[in-house]
């Protein structure tokens, strides 16, 4: 296949190029594209996913260390 979306017929009118006009290696270089990026996709959503659980838990520990530090002031203004 040329490396343009369409080719010139020897009439000289543009026709589509589809995935039948590919040779197999081509066919095959394209199956493994799209395998690969549906693998990409996976990880990105895995990797999402683990994104938000650690933003989670670190937005819990920031309120509870904002909780302790509460605590903490008004213990040293009990003292003084």
């Amino acid at each position: 296949m040329k490396n343009s979306q369409f080719q010139v017929t020897n009439e000289g009118a543009m026709k589509s190029a589809s995935l039948k006009d590919l040779c197999l290696e081509d066919k095959r270089r394209i199956a493994n594209l799209i395998k690969e990026l549906a693998r990409i996709r996976e990880e990105k959503e895995m990797t999402q996913k683990r994104l938000e659980t650690l933003q989670e838990s670190f937005e819990k520990r920031i309120i509870e260390l904002e909780e302790q530090n509460k605590v903490i002031i008004k213990e040293g203004e009990d003292i003084l």
